[in-house]
């Protein structure tokens, strides 16, 4: 999946998020169902393994549908897929385990494909039928609001790999049986299939042979355009899997409502300039952040989330809380959970990075502004996903067709050089140099001295259009220091993938702490001896 075809939704290369990114796409989007294929080799990753469970975060009531397909076609490269040697037995064992009710497609002779296009069609037709069922009983009954989650359908499809070309290597090699090596049902067909070329025409008959199974007469006129009779069955305008708006940029990809970012800034003066203000949460920069994500979060009640590995609360989002919930569809127990509910704007309840980011991924991909906040050293975890999120814009970008996109936006927070309390473990500031390696043209990377930059910062992010914003904030206390006019007043510049200026402002940023680090070591000097 690229780019450059149309009704894709997300890069493709990098095997796992599909679950991820097809749930993203769907939440506050009642009427999407997100069809996601899944093979068997990417059902093997650890991100999509994790992804199975996004159905504990998905609320029928307010949010459409993800119906997964797994499609067993029994091989990797060169490997057999494990799904595909475990019985369909233990295979509903686990899918039932996980809260899904499976259902298959199948049959023992592979090569009668009507009798598959017949069972394919009657299994789809009922799942769907189920996901309305679901949706009807939540949105008209209020079912699956205490605790109750839905056993959405899962469909397994064993569908053999390089199903309808070449059998066997009949032409050259070994022989199996009476015949060649298989193809069809082997690993073998995730290569190319037989050496025809117009160099090696050896295999000309064997190639035909393959091609006219398809019954191109059936399809086609003489001069090549589709049969009439098909193109009559085929769907118009936004029905069109080309053209569905969802996955070009959303049905309304417009930015968000935006509050004045300087009334929730902190009161910096001539006096209390560089020093600890008295009210000790507006000394932590990520909790006057929250106050501004509070406001966007009641001004968009259905295209802003916050996204996170069970971490919210520890980046000091604690404003967050005062109006929304975190979204968890299982039991809740009063009162050793807080702040859960089956509706809320904040998706952080399954500690795994890669659910947090895809779930962004397809969140922002379909129009809507999340934040995705992590720890700096952990955010590591999904570099390779933003790398493929930044080869999505960029590709994006050069398609006249396509539409541009809200913004995706990552703060590392937890910083390297505020960590003593976990030490070594929980450093790691190389997220900076990962994103400062791309295109500038798409990677904004900001690291604000102090709160009131923060809040600037983000009311600029939250408009910027098609990029990755990087954001390094504190969540500890640090002094503050500019004011709101004057932050105004400054052209803010982001750091556009330029390591000297990064380097520069690293340098800067530890300079003007070292006055408080100079204080902390006293302390720990003269605190053995008091």
């Amino acid at each position: 999946m690229t780019a450059q075809t149309p009704g894709s939704l997300h890069e493709g290369g990098e095997l796992g998020y599909t679950l991820s990114h097809a749930t993203g796409a769907i939440l506050d989007q009642p009427e999407q169902i997100a069809f996601a294929v899944v093979g068997d080799g990417e059902a093997e990753t650890g991100p999509l393994m994790a992804g199975w469970h996004s159905t504990k975060f998905i609320n029928p009531k307010n949010d459409g549908a993800v119906l997964p397909i797994l499609d067993l076609n029994g091989f990797k490269i060169s490997n057999p897929t494990l799904f595909a040697r475990t019985s369909d037995e233990d295979i509903e064992k686990f899918f039932e385990g996980l809260g899904y009710s499976p259902r298959y497609i199948e049959n023992d002779e592979i090569h009668d494909y009507m009798a598959y296009h017949e069972l394919a069609a009657k299994v789809f037709d009922q799942a769907i039928e189920d996901i309305h069922q679901i949706q009807k009983d939540a949105r008209e009954n209020g079912r699956y609001q205490d605790g109750e989650v839905p056993a959405w359908p899962v469909i397994i499809a064993r569908l053999p790999k390089g199903w309808g070309g070449p059998r066997y290597i009949d032409w050259a090699g070994p022989k199996y049986d009476g015949n060649g090596m298989p193809i069809e049902h082997s690993f073998r067909a995730h290569q190319v299939p037989m050496p025809f070329s117009s160099r090696n025409m050896a295999t000309q008959p064997e190639f035909e042979e393959w091609m006219l199974s398809y019954k191109p007469e059936e399809l086609f006129n003489a001069d090549g355009t589709l049969k009439e009779e098909l193109r009559e069955m085929a769907p118009e305008g936004d029905m069109r899997m080309a053209s569905n708006p969802v996955a070009n940029g959303g049905v309304d990809g417009s930015n968000l409502k935006l509050p004045d970012w300087t009334a929730f800034a902190n009161p910096i003066t001539h006096e209390n300039r560089g020093k600890l203000l008295p009210e000790t949460n507006d000394n932590m920069d990520m909790n006057v952040l929250s106050k501004f994500f509070a406001e966007v979060a009641k001004m968009n009640p259905t295209r802003f989330r916050i996204f996170g590995p069970d971490e919210t609360m520890s980046n000091r989002l604690w404003e967050m809380f005062k109006v929304t919930q975190r979204q968890w569809m299982q039991v809740i127990k009063t009162p050793n959970d807080e702040y859960i509910s089956p509706e809320g704007r904040i998706l952080d309840s399954q500690l795994s990075e890669h659910q947090a980011e895809g779930w962004l991924e397809g969140y922002t991909l379909t129009g809507r502004t999340g934040v995705f906040t992590s720890y700096e050293s952990f955010l590591r975890v999904v570099d390779s996903m933003l790398t493929q999120h930044f080869k999505w814009i960029r590709q994006a970008s050069a398609q006249k067709w396509r539409k541009d996109y809200p913004s995706l936006n990552v703060v590392s927070t937890s910083t390297v050089f505020q960590q003593d309390h976990n030490g070594y473990t929980h450093q790691d500031p190389g997220m900076l140099t990962h994103l400062a390696e791309k295109k500038s043209d798409f990677i904004r990377q900001y690291l604000p001295a102090d709160a009131n930059t923060l809040l600037a910062v983000f009311n600029r992010a939250f408009q910027d259009r098609s990029k990755i914003n990087h954001i390094v904030a504190s969540k500890q206390r640090v002094n503050n220091g500019l004011r709101r006019k004057k932050l105004k007043s400054l052209r803010l510049k982001a750091l556009q993938s330029s390591i000297g200026p990064l380097l520069l402002r690293r340098a800067k940023t530890l300079i003007s702490s070292l006055p408080q680090l100079v204080q902390n070591l006293r302390l720990r000097l003269w605190q053995p001896f008091i």
